[in-house]
Order: C-alpha cells, then sequence, then structure tokens
C-alpha cells in the first residue's frame, strides 16, 4: 500500500519517497539492509541523494511526500522540520547532542533522519491529530519519535500544543498519573521553548529523591533540551 503511494507522487517526487521508503531511487527495487560492503555503499548513496533532495524542496513539495507517508500528521511534520532547525540534535551512534544551524549538512541529515523515524512509527499507528495525546504513553520506545512534533506545536502556541502542554504537565504534577509518564513526557517539557514545562521538571527533579531511575531519566534528557532549559538543569544540578 504505502509502495504503491510513493509510486503515485509526481515524477519529480518519486525518487525521493522511494529512499525514504528504504528503495532504489532509480528502480524501486529494495535496498539491502547491510551494516558492510557493497550493499551498505549503495544505502549511503541512495540516503545521501534523499536527504539532499527533501531538505531542497518547497514546502508544498514537501508536504506531498509527507502526506505520504504520516498521512494527517503531514502540518504538524512540517512545522516540527522548521523547528529542527535551531534544536540540539545528535548524529550516528554517539549520544552527544550539539546544534550547528549554518553547518546544512549536519542539519539536513539530522532531519532527514528525524522524519524516516517519525514516518516509521506511522506506518506502525493509525497517528492522527485528534487521538496522538492518548496514543503517545502506549508507544513504549516509539513516543520517542514522537517528541519534536509535540515541542514544536507547543512552541507554536497551537490549540494541539497548549492541550498537550497542559497534559504533560499534569502527568508530572499529579501523583496520580504516574502510569502515564515516559521519557517522553520529560523530552517534550524540556525541548519546548516553555518556562512552565521547565518548571515543571525541576520540581521533578527536586522531589525525586531516591527514585534512581527517575532521576536517572531527567538527567540523560538535559543535553537534548531547549539550551535555555539545559542551563537552568544544570545551574539546579551543581
Amino acid at each position: 500500500m504505502l509502495k504503491a503511494a510513493v509510486e503515485g507522487l509526481p515524477k519529480d517526487l518519486v525518487r525521493v519517497g522511494r529512499v525514504i521508503n528504504d528503495r532504489n531511487p532509480k528502480t524501486g527495487k529494495k535496498l539491502q539492509q547491510t551494516w558492510y560492503g557493497r550493499g551498505l555503499k549503495k544505502q549511503q548513496k541512495a540516503h545521501a541523494e534523499g536527504e539532499k533532495t527533501l531538505e531542497e524542496l518547497s514546502p508544498e513539495k514537501r508536504s506531498e511526500v509527507f502526506k505520504v507517508f504520516v498521512g494527517e500528521l503531514a502540518p504538524f511534520a512540517e512545522v516540527a522540520w522548521e523547528w529542527l532547525w535551531f534544536q540540539p540534535y545528535t548524529t550516528g551512534w554517539g549520544r552527544k547532542a550539539f546544534r550547528s544551524p549554518n553547518n546544512l549538512k549536519a542539519v539536513r541529515t539530522a532531519r532527514y533522519d528525524w522524519f524516516r523515524s517519525l514516518a516509521r512509527v506511522c506506518r506502525e499507528y493509525e497517528l492522527k491529530p485528534d487521538n496522538l495525546i492518548e496514543v503517545i504513553p502506549l508507544l513504549g520506545y516509539q513516543a520517542s519519535d514522537l517528541v519534536e512534533v509535540f515541542a514544536a506545536q507547543i512552541d507554536a502556541r497551537t490549540s494541539f500544543g497548549e492541550a498537550a502542554l497542559e497534559n504533560f504537565i499534569r502527568i508530572v504534577m499529579d501523583d496520580s498519573s504516574a502510569h502515564e509518564m515516559g521519557d517522553h513526557v520529560i523530552q517534550i517539557l524540556l525541548k519546548a521553548n516553555r518556562k512552565e514545562g521547565w518548571e515543571a521538571i525541576e520540581k521533578l527533579l527536586l522531589v525525586a529523591q531516591r527514585q534512581e531511575g527517575l532521576r536517572q531519566s531527567i538527567v540523560d534528557a538535559v543535553d537534548l533540551a531547549n539550551p535555555k532549559a539545559f542551563l537552568r538543569m544544570v545551574k539546579l544540578i551543581l
């Protein structure tokens, strides 16, 4: 079904759609998933083309691609795509977050990898704007693929973003909502540029006391936080 949707894209978008779907941009055949040799080189070459093309598309053209992979979340993905330009991110296996908005290669790789992760989770679950807040606690580790979507909506102060912010702060502050708590809640509130979210996480860290797992989850999320939130958390910890 997804393959057919990709092949139904306008001719100038088919190649990038194929690559996002892990297929050869020219032939449409499945790319060999390997970590060495010629197969790896073919993967790298294909995805290098994919990230360059996706970066150079107009918002209107990019939206057509987004709709194929994330459906009704396409407008949310576009907001997050623009928002990611100035956010901390990691590349490769190393967990060392950094920002380099003037380094086009670094930015486009980070944004391309992020969208491919979002597309993968959307393949497995029927995610829509009206069920996203309720569904995210059920996604386990895959909830992390939606963090940027939520944080970008909160920063844009959309009605969805405001509802999400209120919901996540409630989860943090209300002991009866502990079953809804997850790493994604901490990450979203630290990434979004909203003081009330940062304050909620600061209070949570202070009351964590001997809850080593909770403290570790908060500290682990600090390097990818909004730069202002990062400074606040460092001062609090030190």
